[in-house]
């Protein structure tokens, strides 16, 4: 059961720019991995929900007792019903509004949200690793939205699929030694393992290039978004793994 305390660190470097480099410290939240497949009606589908459960549950026992429910199957089901996660996966529209509402009905204000990227309902701008540092700092949850893609001729990234994963920390690579430009990431995933395990990846910036989105086939710039360079077990049929968004949210205390 992957359910439990970390014990070792992850690590994702994003070549974002500098103002990634100023949000400098260490940090590492003792947040449960919570695998997908352990609740709920969607099974491979469901990484949206685990991935909102690995924070609420943390959130739950340090200082916000009326969230989820006790166990990771639990916590699951309840997520499906909070984000409207359905056998096609969940939007990062109805994540952001979901986890919002699922906050105010337990009690609980929004002190600062955001939600960066292309996808819909997010603000059409690169995700930027400042924020998403300072957001974790500040107790807050990062939820990370990646699409898979395939490359064809002329910088074109097409993709066909997505996958949500929670970020757990920063500043420490996978051996504990400081690294300004990490971050620590959990992953849902089988393909990760039935046990608690980091994921340590590299993103590197993209330049230049277009997206073209599994839905509608809308065509946009591929510049300022990351992908991942190195070390994530990513579907085989994926190429690409691009960070399309992110969901930032930070809860107040009553």
């Amino acid at each position: 059961m992957r359910l439990k305390l970390l014990a070792t660190l992850g690590t994702i470097l994003c070549t974002i720019g500098a103002a990634g480099a100023e949000a400098s410290d260490s940090l590492l939240v003792p947040m449960p991995d919570v695998n997908q497949l352990e609740g709920g009606d969607n099974g491979r589908m469901d990484c949206g929900p685990a991935a909102a459960a690995d924070y609420l549950i943390w959130l739950r026992d340090n200082g916000y007792p009326t969230l989820v429910p006790g166990t990771a199957h639990d916590a699951i089901v309840e997520m499906e019903r909070v984000l409207k996660a359905d056998s096609t996966g969940t939007g990062v529209l109805n994540f952001s509004r979901g986890l919002t509402a699922y906050l105010a009905e337990k009690g609980y204000a929004i002190r600062e949200i955001s939600c960066t990227g292309w996808r819909k309902g997010a603000d059409g701008t690169a995700p930027q690793l400042d924020v998403l540092k300072k957001t974790l700092q500040r107790g807050g949850g990062v939820f990370l939205n990646f699409g898979w893609y395939k490359k064809e001729p002329g910088d074109k990234y097409v993709r066909f699929g997505g996958h949500w994963v929670c970020l757990a920390g920063f500043g420490l690579n996978a051996n504990g030694d400081k690294d300004l430009d990490s971050l620590i990431l959990h992953d849902p995933s089988p393909r990760c393992g039935s046990q608690p395990r980091n994921e340590y990846i590299k993103l590197a910036k993209l330049n230049r290039g277009t997206i073209i989105t599994n839905k509608n086939n809308v065509v946009l710039p591929a510049a300022d978004y990351c992908e991942v360079a190195t070390g994530w077990t990513i579907p085989r049929a994926a190429e690409v793994a691009i960070l399309d968004s992110a969901v930032c949210i930070t809860p107040a205390r009553k």
